[in-house]
């Protein structure tokens, strides 16, 4: 786990470091559980699984999966948790007291760590009590490992802060969308109605733009697969040539458009912006051009994006195995017909909401991203942890 140990650190394992609690843990079964409910937390391999009426553990401990445990997607997802308070815990997840370590260093050493090793096969990937023991941990000096933890703390903090601000800017937007709704609700239009004449288009079909056409370089294809949250993604786009494009103008983008996937994941779509580059609607999309003088696109866009109008699609979309939509049935869609007059003031809440939720979004995904380094250099005593 480590090409060397720093000087001045010590190498160990689990079991020389830490106390096992194993054999206090209790299963409860979902009916025990039902006639239990209380304040406690029950715990199981990946997190809390319920709440009971009385509790096993009341003391700082770490916990980690027995079976069922994220061991190959160890990268991005926690093979362990932290203990604190009183809570019960099955007899899935190994239950370990580090004596001769921080809790909190033992925690942020195994947290994110590619155990795998240590994983006996079959079924159910499963971690034994005997491997668990095994497990080598490298160990600095207690006040270093005190340091360490605390510089992890305090990252942690701050994605746990940026997540709820996105998550209140998430919470707001849909208050605002589903206010829009509830004042407008005898005012209704369908989609179709919004839009120009002959508004509502499909991408071109595979035979007007075939595998052939693609080139590694030229004007992007967009397709479902780049519809993403934060916009169109041109990026990952197929791309065309200029002749092609020429061929297939009347898929050619304007400022304003609102892209649908056809279909597979219902529901998402993008807005084509003023500063875009040229791109055609590709295979698998569908695209409306709205009528300004009734409805603002942005205004457009952010509504198809609700959770109302993404149920009512899905809803109405048609296929078993692959859920499709039509020009038809998303010129059906019904949206509040909201005078002109007000649309603006909207728009501006909307998107100062949506702008709060996306700068703390990307500083959370920076924050993410900058941990694996912080934890990568604290733990291997590349970077040591400031007194």
């Amino acid at each position: 786990m480590l090409s060397e140990v720093p000087e001045g650190w010590l190498l160990s394992d689990v079991g020389d470091v830490a106390e096992i609690f194993d054999s206090r843990r209790i299963p409860l079964n979902s009916e025990q559980r039902r006639t239990r409910q209380g304040p406690y937390p029950y715990w199981g391999a990946n997190g809390i699984l319920d709440y009971v009426d009385d509790f096993l553990f009341d003391e700082p401990l770490v916990l980690m999966a027995e079976d069922g445990g994220y061991f190959d997607k160890a990268a991005s997802r926690p093979i362990c948790h932290r203990l604190d308070g009183r809570a019960w815990v099955n007899n899935h997840a190994h239950i370990i007291k580090p004596l001769k370590a921080d809790r909190d260093y033992f925690y942020y050493w195994f947290v994110h760590r590619d155990i795998t090793p240590f994983i006996k096969g079959g079924t159910r990937a499963k971690l034994n009590q005997a491997d668990l023991k095994r497990l080598p941990i490298a160990l600095p000096p207690l006040d270093e490992q005190r340091r360490i933890a605390d510089v992890l703390r305090s990252v942690d903090a701050a994605i746990a802060a940026a997540a709820d601000v996105s998550a209140l800017a998430a919470t707001t937007f849909d208050a605002l969308i589903a206010d829009i709704f509830r004042r407008y609700h005898h005012e209704r239009a369908v989609f179709r109605s919004l839009c120009v004449p002959n508004g509502l288009q499909t991408g071109p079909f595979g035979s007007q733009l075939k595998a052939s056409d693609y080139i590694e370089d030229g004007i992007p294809v967009i397709m479902p697969v780049d519809l993403r949250a934060e916009g169109i993604d041109f990026g990952t786009a197929k791309a065309t040539s200029l002749e092609k494009c020429d061929q297939l103008k009347r898929h050619v983008l304007r400022p304003g458009d609102v892209l649908f996937a056809r279909r597979g994941e219902i529901g998402r779509c993008g807005l084509y912006l003023e500063n875009d580059p040229i791109a055609l609607c590709g295979t698998g999309c569908l695209r409306a051009r709205l009528d300004n003088s009734k409805m603002d696109p942005v205004l457009a866009y952010f509504l198809i994006q609700s959770q109302q109008a993404r149920s009512w699609l899905c809803d109405h979309a048609v296929g078993a195995t692959m859920p499709n939509l039509s020009t038809s049935i998303i010129g059906d869609l019904p949206l509040p017909s909201i005078p002109t007059g007000d649309q603006q003031k909207w728009i501006d809440a909307l998107l100062m909401v949506e702008g709060v939720r996306r700068v703390n979004q990307r500083s959370l995904n920076d924050l993410t991203r900058s941990k694996v380094h912080i934890l990568n250099d604290l733990l291997s005593g590349r970077v040591r942890a400031p007194e």
